[in-house]
């Protein structure tokens, strides 16, 4: 964790010249970055989920709970599927439920059972070993399903799965926050990466 807080200013100089849509020519990607990630409201939910996490003390970033719960907000699914474990996740997963009241079926990684989900269109990946379930979830990707992965670059077989999923033709836009993976599969949107500064 401390090497974490370390390098984190190293990368955001790093990626400095990423910052709040810079360079991006994409119309979709630049409202995305600057109304979604970028975003500064308060949203309606912000004061009783900070009440939440008092109580519950994950060791992750508000500021990330609440781009999370910006990101199912702006989507809209239909269902979601969230993979993962632990305090952290609870949390991660109170968030996404305040953002849409839909069903979320929440999966552990202990738990072998397919991520299949009917009508789910929203993925969120909250362990090391997501990678494991990459396959299911390339035979899931159609349009309109939106992907969260957290902590894709946490090691080297998360970072090729995350590499796997963005070259895949039906992600048309993906978004590397390092902290954040986000794919967004739309038909109707060119296919690019971007490289975002998300301090």
């Amino acid at each position: 964790m401390i090497r974490a807080h370390l390098l984190r200013p190293l990368r955001w100089l790093r990626r400095f010249r990423k910052r709040r849509g810079y360079g991006i020519h994409s119309p979709a990607a630049f409202q995305f970055v600057t109304g979604v990630i970028y975003e500064k409201g308060t949203y309606y939910a912000y004061a009783p989920l900070h009440t939440e996490r008092q109580q519950l003390r994950p060791t992750t970033r508000e500021k990330d709970d609440r781009l999370l719960f910006r990101l199912v907000n702006f989507h809209h699914p239909r269902a979601i599927v969230a993979y993962g474990e632990g305090r952290n996740f609870d949390m991660a997963c109170r968030y996404i439920k305040a953002a849409r009241n839909c069903p979320l079926h929440r999966l552990s990684p202990q738990n072998k059972a397919p991520i299949l989900t009917a009508d789910a269109d929203c993925y969120y990946f909250d362990a090391p070993t997501w990678a494991e379930r990459l396959p299911e979830l390339l035979d899931l990707l159609k349009d309109g399903t939106f992907v969260v992965v957290r902590n894709p670059h946490a090691n080297n077989s998360s970072a090729e799965a995350w590499r796997t999923l963005c070259g895949d033709k039906r992600v048309r836009q993906s978004f590397d926050l390092h902290d954040f993976g986000i794919c967004q599969c739309e038909a109707r949107l060119n296919k690019e990466h971007f490289v975002i500064n998300y301090y």
